[in-house]
């Protein structure tokens, strides 16, 4: 209740205070009673609120975005005295806090087979939801998330195994393998690289003689044998003089061998010497003048009265008119097909499988045989073949050419699978008989036959035996055999490895040449470690021998010519050529070796891929050895390289054999030699052709020098000289680099000027005139020439053309924005006339008149060296002059500057002109049609130095000093004589004058009033004084410059 008289007024916080409290005893009096002996108060469960705990509360409201709530944008449903949460689909729990993870319901394996379960936001409350990324080989049916179908690599549109040379394919599940390389291929079969088998004892091509071997895509071709040898260029055998193209006597003479010569008899009815296609002629009137043997030689009789004829070989027949066919007799016996050979040598019978011989008239066993030819075929069983005895023992033995190897192929392979192949097996031996190294014992299917069934013998006999202990199996081969040059060695890359030969053990055989290469890291060296070396004993390693390169043959790391063990040895270079040679005298048992890779000299060699980057030649005060430091800086495939050193200070010799750097163009030794350098070399700067540069760095234990510094950037841009081609900017269309300043100069012929067309155009643009990203169009003979355009923006621009034969596309980048860039194309256009001239002499003239359109011009830019000047020497001049002036046609003589010397029209004897620098522009102007004879314009260079003075006649000229406005060479002396016609004077008018003033001793100017050194002096004169106009006396006057000073005016 309020106290007082309602006169007074009371404050707002007053007030509120007094109703709280009359609330709070209100409700305290709803809950007692007013004697508060029967007072209650219920204590409400959760969920309930009230006197009584009837009311129920909203958790839903009450809990709205607290932690108790309902979580990740569940529903919240209030019911009487709680809540409850409808949980989105991916979400469970009483808050919905707990996320699915579906691949925790099984196994990786029972969801997904051979992949891996990834868990997927669910779509369906209730509805388990994953993936499977599927392993390597495999993949899922499309239905079902689980990797259970195999991937058949195999069929692939781009299969993995090589396809040039093709190679078998095998798919296994979840996995693939290749095939070996074909022959005349090395690789893993995924990829083949081409062997160049000339490298190697020539191809296989004989040596003596020798003949030219020419490798092949995947073989080799031997050239044919040289005169007086016969064979197919593997093996060349003497025949004789007379025995290839006669000798080079004529077809119709008689070739007869004298020692090492041969004389050529011409026969009866003929004369002559008897040499070359007219070395025989018929002998006029006589019996054998009308040429009756057709193919052959006519021979008269003593009488004269008749003739026989001597037929060529293939040829028969009274005027050997009928061909040959020496299969016309069927000489091939049993079956075998006869061929004819070619130029009528003879033929050759193809035997069926059970017949043998020149005739195929020998039978061939049906089981085991002995064979002396160079290819062939066995086949078991023959057909219908019966055996009689329990067990069987067949041996083939197959002899090829002495130096030759047996190469094996097997096409069909099945014998019966027993332990250790003990019942039923072929077996194959590295020799003659049994007791040769054994290749190997083999039963089963094709597949269990090592290399896929193709092997190459270490000699030229191969011992073949198949065994059965029962008669009654159905074991059965089918193989091919051929002849070919031994093969030993190989390509090793890997971080170890061993090496053996003879890979089957036993003795080495005779005349070998065997080379490996083993390969590292380019930052890594290669250490050997040797088992056994048992070689052919001598002292001077000149027989049998094992030798190691260090990187190329040229640097031998070691040799070895005894039975030893040597100790480990240690490349200084990441790749080794080791070279195992055998004479024809006596045999050992070889060696068998390990390799490893160890690490490299720190900050020696690797590999550089960025798009630039810098390296060093290595600290040479950490080491004592001799040591090679390899680089292979490889960037984007379509990009080139520049290379500069910055520093470059190496021991100098003549051979460059002590300390050295070597650069190659391409990613390694084989490639094309750019240069090798050593002692000191400045602004050494390097271009690649392609996008590898392979730096070789070799240094002996000997240093007293700084090494050397380089760096790299990717190279874009080039020269180009044809009459048309096309360009882009790096990695087009692909967004171009960061950075970049390509320079595209395209120099064509003089008298021809430019069309350069984008074809494609995106480069960032710019609201301040193209100032971050742009390219750039000049034309002239340098990079900084008269701007055309410059160019950024989407917008394809249009066709721009040039007035000279040279123009510059200069392409910019920026750090930010990179564009796709452009694609550019260009097309010359004859002209006839312009250009840009950098030979030291040349002569401009215009085409004739009606060669030339109304409104034409030409432009020539004569360019001479840094240092030299241009001498003009106008041979004929006549052109249109109208009223004097040079409105019609015109040439224009001009600075490089463009301070114009003279612009002349009409029939003028005009004196020479020369520059002030080393370029002079000429321009010639045409507006009407106008016939004139034209104007012959010759130029020559004239060093400042050297080629300054000289006699003068023209009636007006100039003079100035060497190099002006520059300063003069030192040491220069130049002597000018002007004459003039007799009774005339000479005016010299100084127009620059600016000498040093050193009291004219070592820099002046002498002018002397006639022609000779003791003339009469005018004056002498030095600083800047002298007159404006100087007056001869006479009609010769000489003017004598020297300077000898290092300070100049």
């Amino acid at each position: 209740k309020f106290i007082g008289d309602g006169k007074e007024q009371l404050d707002p916080d007053t007030i509120r205070r007094t109703v709280n409290t009359v609330l709070t005893l209100k409700n305290d009096l709803n809950n007692l009673k007013e004697n508060g002996v029967a007072a209650f108060h219920c204590l409400c469960k959760t969920g309930w609120q009230g006197l009584t705990c009837n009311d129920d509360v909203n958790e839903c409201q009450l809990f709205n975005g607290t932690d108790i709530g309902c979580q990740n944008g569940a529903k919240c449903i209030n019911v009487p005295g709680s809540y409850r949460c409808e949980c989105n689909a991916e979400w469970k729990g009483i808050h919905c806090t707990d996320k699915h993870d579906d691949c925790d319901g099984a196994s990786n394996n029972e969801l997904c087979g051979h992949g891996t379960c990834v868990n997927v936001a669910r779509r369906v409350s209730g509805q388990p939801n994953y993936r499977c990324a599927c392993d390597q080989g495999w993949k899922t049916d499309g239905v079902n998330p689980a990797c259970n179908v195999d991937v058949d690599e195999c069929s692939l549109s781009k299969p993995p195994c090589s396809v040039n040379p093709p190679v078998d394919c095998f798919n296994f599940p979840g996995s693939f393998s290749c095939g070996n390389c074909p022959f005349g291929f090395t690789g893993n079969g995924i990829a083949c690289t081409d062997i160049n088998e000339c490298l190697i004892d020539n191809g296989g091509c004989s040596q003596s003689p020798r003949v030219q071997c020419t490798n092949t895509y995947g073989s080799r071709i031997c050239g044919p044998c040289p005169p007086a040898f016969i064979g197919d260029g593997v093996t060349c055998t003497f025949s004789g003089l007379c025995t290839q193209n006669n000798g080079g006597c004529n077809a119709h003479a008689k070739c007869v061998e004298n020692g090492g010569d041969v004389s050529c008899e011409c026969p009866d009815g003929y004369t002559g010497t008897g040499i070359g296609p007219n070395g025989c002629n018929v002998v006029s009137n006589s019996i054998c003048s009308s040429n009756p043997c057709i193919f052959g030689t006519c021979i008269g009789n003593a009488m004269k009265t008749g003739f026989t004829c001597r037929c060529f070989k293939g040829w028969s027949g009274d005027l050997c008119t009928v061909r040959v066919n020496d299969c016309s007799s069927n000489p091939c016996k049993n079956g075998g097909t006869c061929i004819n050979e070619t130029n009528f040598a003879g033929f050759t019978c193809i035997c069926d499988v059970q017949w043998q011989g020149s005739t195929c008239e020998e039978f061939r066993e049906s089981c085991g045989a002995y064979f002396e030819e160079p290819l062939g075929y066995i086949k078991y069983p023959l057909t219908n073949t019966v055996w009689n005895q329990r067990e069987i023992n067949c041996v083939w033995v197959i002899k090829t050419i002495i130096g030759k190897v047996i190469e094996l192929n097997f096409t069909n392979f099945h014998i019966s699978t027993s332990e250790h192949c003990s019942d039923d097996f072929l077996q194959i031996n590295d020799g003659e008989n049994r007791d040769a190294p054994k290749i190997g014992r083999f039963c089963g299917g094709l597949s269990q036959l090592k290399n896929s069934g193709i092997f190459k013998t270490t000699y030229n006999h191969v011992y073949i035996w198949y065994n059965s202990k029962r008669f009654d199996v159905e074991d059965n081969f089918e193989l091919s055999w051929n002849t070919t040059n031994p093969e030993c060695g190989d390509i090793l890359e890997g971080n170890y490895g061993t090496i053996q030969y003879p890979p089957n053990g036993g003795l080495y055989p005779p005349n070998r040449d065997c080379y490996w290469l083993v390969n590292v890291k380019l930052s890594q060296r290669i250490q050997f470690h040797f088992s056994s070396v048992k070689l052919e004993n001598h002292k001077t390693c000149d027989f049998d021998f094992l030798d190691f390169y260090d990187g190329s043959l040229w640097h031998l790391l070691a040799s070895y010519c005894n039975s030893t063990q040597p100790s480990p040895l240690t490349s200084t270079t990441s790749t080794v050529i080791i070279h195992f040679h055998s004479d024809n005298i006596s045999s050992d048992l070889g060696f068998h070796l390990t390799y490893s890779a160890v690490p490299g000299v720190d900050g020696c060699g690797g590999t550089l891929t960025a798009e630039k980057g810098t390296f060093n030649s290595p600290n040479t005060e950490s080491f004592n050895n001799e040591i090679t430091c390899e680089w292979l800086i490889q960037i984007h495939v379509e990009d080139k390289i520049i290379l500069h050193f910055s520093q470059f200070e190496l021991e100098h010799d003549a051979k460059c054999e002590f300390e050295s750097v070597s650069i190659y163009d391409g990613n390694n030794e084989a490639a094309d030699l750019i240069g090798e350098y050593c002692g000191t070399e400045e602004k050494l700067t390097i271009i690649s052709t392609k996008n590898t540069l392979f730096v070789k760095y070799r240094t002996d234990n000997v240093r007293s020098h700084k090494g050397f510094v380089a760096s790299y950037e990717t190279y874009c841009g080039g020269v180009y000289t044809s009459n048309n081609g096309w360009f882009q900017s790096p990695y087009y269309p692909d967004p171009y680099p960061a950075n970049k300043k390509c320079v595209y100069h395209i120099q064509v012929e003089p008298g021809n000027i430019i069309h350069l067309s984008f074809t494609d155009f995106d480069v960032e643009d710019s609201w301040f005139g193209c100032e971050n990203d742009f390219v750039e169009i000049r034309e002239g003979h340098q990079e900084n020439g008269t701007l055309i355009g410059k160019l950024c923006g989407r917008s394809r621009p249009q066709m721009i053309t040039s007035t000279v034969n040279e123009l510059w596309i200069i392409f910019v980048t920026d750090s930010t924005i990179h564009n796709r860039g452009f694609s550019a194309n260009y097309s010359t256009v004859n002209v006839g006339c312009g250009g840009v001239m950098k030979n030291n002499t040349g002569v401009i003239t215009p085409p004739y008149h009606w060669q030339m359109p109304y409104n034409a011009s030409c432009n020539w830019l004569v360019v001479a060296p840094p240092g030299f000047v241009i001498r003009l020497n106008f041979e004929v001049f006549s052109i249109t002059s109208h009223g004097g002036n040079c409105n019609f046609e015109s040439v224009e003589v001009k600075e490089f500057d463009g301070t114009s010397i003279g612009k002349y029209c009409g029939l003028l004897n005009l004196h020479a002109i020369r520059s002030k620098s080393n370029v002079l522009i000429v321009s010639y102007k045409r507006t009407v049609f106008a016939p004139s004879e034209g104007f012959v314009i010759s130029y020559t260079t004239e060093n400042i130095s050297s080629n300054c003075g000289g006699l003068i006649t023209a009636e007006i000229g100039y003079i100035r000093s060497p190099n002006f406005p520059a300063v003069s060479p030192q040491n220069s002396n130049c002597s000018w004589i002007i004459r003039a016609e007799s009774g005339h004077q000479i005016t010299l008018n100084v127009k620059t004058f600016d000498l040093n003033n050193d009291n004219c001793s070592t820099e002046y100017l002498e002018i002397r009033n006639g022609q000779f050194s003791n003339s009469p002096l005018i004056g002498k004169f030095c600083g800047t004084k002298i007159q404006k106009f100087i007056l001869s006396h006479s009609n010769v006057i000489l003017l004598h410059f020297v300077s000898s000073s290092l300070i100049h005016g």
